[in-house]
């Protein structure tokens, strides 16, 4: 039985850090997510005012990335 093995740096190779689009307007997040090769669901409208998976998280390429958007201002 042949067996394949996959080094921990073609794994690595393969995941992407997710990007910070909190705060930004939906378009922009939507743009910048697929840049990365990661596939945006919106859920609302207006700017982007949380993600998950969150910020700094490693996926694979073509993880669905959901944006919870609303007119949440950080005015505080």
């Amino acid at each position: 039985i042949a067996r394949t093995e996959i080094s921990e740096t073609d794994e690595e190779a393969e995941l992407i850090e997710v990007p910070d689009v909190v705060g930004r307007e939906m378009d922009d997040g939507v743009r910048l997510l697929r840049e990365c090769a990661l596939m945006p669901e919106c859920i609302g409208e207006g700017a982007v005012v949380t993600q998950v998976p969150p910020t700094g998280s490693r996926v694979m390429k073509g993880t669905k990335v959901l944006l919870y958007l609303g007119s949440s201002r950080k005015d505080e």
